[in-house]
């Protein structure tokens, strides 16, 4: 995505839009995701590398879909 030309924080905005509204995870899973999408945020903002903050959300997400209940 990046390779692509997409912003990372774009990207987070609209996957917590997209998280938001989902009717396919849990609140719990929806909450943990959303944590995961602020702190990578806040570590963007601050200068990260947005590679591996993008990999580290989407491994968080990942988890959770795989451990639907």
């Amino acid at each position: 995505m990046i390779n692509e030309g997409f912003a990372a924080t774009q990207v987070i905005n609209q996957l917590h839009d997209r998280i938001v509204i989902s009717e396919e995870l849990t609140d719990t899973q929806k909450s943990v995701i959303c944590e995961k999408l602020s702190v990578s945020d806040k570590c963007l903002m601050d200068g990260a590398d947005e590679y591996l903050q993008l990999m580290a959300l989407f491994s968080i997400i990942m988890t959770q879909i795989c451990h639907r209940k």
